[in-house]
């Protein structure tokens, strides 16, 4: 009896054994121990890529989406799956991070690990670099783990991990790559403004009214004044224009509409007319700046669309239909008050500064915002800087 309790404690101990060595070998043929570390990783011109090829996968939100940038002699722009600008700070930041492309080491080398390490194909944001007509590899960008992002490159079997978080960078909506700025001036470049709304239907018995006009320019000390023949604005504050005029400077949406396919965007309620004049440095050393010939932008504030926030704003000469914040549209929709002074009134917020009535956030003794955190309330409420 003792000799077979021996026995089976022998081959007990045997099976473990086995167990043990079995699990250390996956580990050892995932992780790579005994094989050699090399790998042969694409490194990328920044400056001769000419095209990216991004797939994004199918979620339960919505499809597979492809998306498509191609350089011209004009810049960057969105091909597919529409023809648009596209934001250049967006562009430039891909680009950096495929110049900066840099593999620290081998994760896993058996394909059962892709699923895991979302770099199969269900999974995993493909990108393709292209450079004139060679495409120079293709990147599967997945998980981000330990300060690392996993990638499958090409048809490669070996899941590698690529320094900094990648996938982010390309994991983007056909609207995040689209150029959001719909005025791309200065508030110094501003030198006149005409705000025209319509009309108001008149109650029963009254005389209706014409549409309310405001204009106002730049004087010779480069005040705000409001412009000749127009009736007078008691109590009228220039720093109101300046509020507004540093708003609508550098303008940007939060979003797109397509006015053709969409419902109507209804009747115009605010026209806003802008004359710009950009300052051009001196070709000789110690010029003084000249001023550009004056360019006029017009844009056209529409009502919201059913249950949104936003309103549809257009701009003359251009295809785009854009969305803009509720703090925008408020901005375009002036009265008679929005240029009076008032006794509680604060300084005018400083181009692409926090408008006035924000609460101020920050920790004790008036720490400031991060600017991360500062740039994305910026861009919701569609009034990011330059």
């Amino acid at each position: 009896m003792q000799n077979k309790l021996l026995i089976a404690g022998a081959v007990l101990a045997a099976l473990i054994g086995a167990g043990v060595f079995m699990m250390n070998q996956r580990k050892a043929s995932d992780a790579g121990e005994g094989e050699s570390n090399e790998v042969s990783a694409p490194e990328f011109d920044r400056d001769a890529i000419t095209r990216l090829a991004i797939t994004r996968p199918a979620t339960d939100e919505r499809e597979a989406q492809e998306i498509i940038l191609e350089k011209g002699e004009s810049g960057w722009r969105l091909t597919a799956p529409l023809e648009a600008e596209v934001d250049p700070d967006t562009v430039d930041r891909a680009l950096d991070r495929l110049a900066e492309f840099n593999i620290t080491g081998i994760a896993a080398r058996n394909p059962d690990n892709f699923e895991r390490l979302e770099v199969d194909d269900a999974q995993a944001v493909r990108v393709e670099v292209g450079a004139g007509s060679e495409t120079v590899a293709t990147l599967f960008l997945g998980v981000y783990r330990s300060r690392n992002t996993m990638v499958r490159i090409d048809d490669g079997e070996q899941v590698l991990t690529a320094e900094g978080s990648i996938k982010h960078v390309f994991d983007k909506g056909v609207d995040d790559w689209r150029n959001k700025k719909i005025v791309a001036h200065s508030a110094a470049d501003i030198r006149a403004i005409r705000f025209e709304l319509p009309a108001e239907e008149a109650a029963e018995g009254e005389e209706p009214t014409g549409p309310t006009r405001f204009a106002f320019e730049r004087n010779a000390e480069d005040e705000w004044v409001p412009v000749a023949g127009q009736a007078e604005i008691e109590n009228f504050s220039a720093s109101k224009v300046q509020s507004i005029v540093s708003s609508v400077a550098g303008m940007r949406a939060v979003g797109f509409g397509d006015f053709v396919s969409e419902a109507s965007p209804g009747p115009v309620v605010a026209t806003v007319t802008l004359t710009v004049q950009e300052s051009v440095e001196g070709d000789e050393e110690g010029e003084e700046p000249q001023q550009a010939p004056a360019e006029t932008l017009t844009l056209r504030l529409y009502g919201r669309p059913d249950g949104a926030d936003e309103s549809y704003l257009a701009k003359e000469g251009d295809n785009n239909g854009y969305l803009v914040s509720a703090y925008i549209a408020g901005r375009l929709t002036v009265n008679t008050e929005s240029f009076q002074q008032s006794e509680d009134d604060t300084p005018a917020a400083p181009p692409g500064g926090m408008p006035q009535g924000m609460p101020q956030l920050g920790g004790p003794g008036g720490g400031q915002i991060p600017p991360e955190i500062l740039q994305q309330l910026q861009q919701q409420m569609g009034m990011a800087p330059n």
